[in-house]
């Protein structure tokens, strides 16, 4: 087996709990469902790989049986238990998906209003030079007028005549205004998303250690030949 076997240090719930706001004055931790269905996710994981990591421990010190034994023990046992783990970030996962998702959606615009009131403002926005038309979005913003701010944010940027780039960096002002705990928040998934995808990796890598072990393939084999022989023992005298 191999002496490699050390637990990722992404695999910890704390990873998730440092990412929740907390109060100012107590420093309570605010519940959040996504970051604590991530917590548990790596909880789980954690606690699966730390206990394969006993589990090889142990039997590196059980005499009563073979290294190559010992080595397919633990690639079964590892194995039977680590879906657990990957169904948990990988649920853990969709959750931040859909909330962050969720997120982007509702701090992107206003509510659209009157289409064909909209449609109205974009064709002036269009017309307008480069600058004037900068200056009427963001004094929009600036004086919580969401009819115009919906009508331009609420469609694809060349209908009013933005390039998309300078439309995303004028919605970034709009959530700012009118949605910084949401960006706030946002922010703070995006994070605990990339954490997620380390821990996963990680912990794929960690099982995919003991299932690929050479004692343990060198073991599998030898122990397939025994049943295959013991098999072909069995049936003599039964033609």
């Amino acid at each position: 087996m191999s002496d490699d076997f050390r637990v990722p240090t992404s695999l910890n719930e704390a990873a998730a709990d440092a990412l929740r706001k907390r109060d100012p004055r107590t420093g309570e931790a605010e519940p959040d469902h996504a970051l604590a269905h991530l917590a548990h996710a790596l909880k789980t994981s954690r606690e699966i790989a730390e206990r394969s990591r006993d589990l090889s421990e142990a039997l590196k010190r059980d005499r009563t049986m073979t290294p190559a034994a010992r080595a397919v023990k633990l690639k079964s046992t590892v194995l039977s238990v680590a879906e657990r783990g990957t169904t948990a970030i990988d649920s853990a996962l969709n959750t931040l998906d859909a909330e962050i998702a969720r997120l982007e959606h509702v701090t992107s615009s206003p509510p659209p209003g009157d289409p064909a009131l909209a449609c109205e403002i974009r064709s002036r926005l269009a017309s307008m030079k480069p600058d004037a038309r900068r200056e009427a979005l963001t004094t929009a913003i600036s004086e919580g007028d969401d009819t115009i701010t919906a009508a331009a944010l609420s469609a694809p940027a060349m209908l009013s005549g933005f390039a998309k780039t300078e439309l995303d960096a004028i919605r970034l002002r709009y959530r700012q205004a009118r949605h910084a705990a949401d960006l706030d928040r946002l922010g703070r998934l995006k994070t605990a998303k990339t954490r997620a995808e380390l821990a996963g990796r990680s912990f794929v890598d960690f099982t995919r250690r003991a299932a690929t072990d050479p004692e343990a393939m060198m073991g599998e084999v030898a122990q397939n030949a025994t049943n295959e022989a013991l098999r072909s023992l069995e049936t003599i005298g039964k033609d």
